[in-house]
């Protein structure tokens, strides 16, 4: 191999260096973001578990992810609550409605002799 050639070799390798370099210096930049990550999202861990990598980030997200489901079960049983709630309220409009009714039919029976109170009685209901 002559001079010539060597130092195009040499070139190239020079070249391939200062890429792996940048690719290294930017790997590294990623890597620290996701330290910084696993560090801001991972409180109460001690800052040096913190850095232990993605197995403690996954702990976390796991976490976060089973409190998420709760949190959706708890709402769905909230809203199946209210429903219930809401249709009780529209039967007991009902109902009062229907008394209304029958007061004012009793009323017009009895010639308006008698005043019914249908209103008096409270109702409580526990779901």
């Amino acid at each position: 191999m002559d001079l010539r050639s060597r130092q195009v070799a040499f070139e190239k390798r020079e070249q391939r260096l200062a890429q792996l370099e940048a690719s290294h210096r930017h790997l590294e930049s990623l890597l620290e973001d996701w330290h910084q990550l696993a560090r801001d999202h991972c409180l109460g861990i001690l800052p040096e578990k913190a850095m232990v990598g993605p197995q403690l980030l996954r702990m976390r997200i796991e976490t976060l992810q089973k409190k998420e489901l709760l949190l959706t079960a708890d709402k769905g049983r909230l809203d199946c609550r209210s429903v219930g709630r809401l249709a009780v309220v529209l039967v007991i409009d009902r109902i009062f409605s229907d008394l209304a009714e029958l007061q004012s039919s009793c009323s017009k029976e009895l010639g308006g002799e008698t005043t019914v109170n249908i209103y008096s009685k409270t109702f409580i209901i526990n779901l």
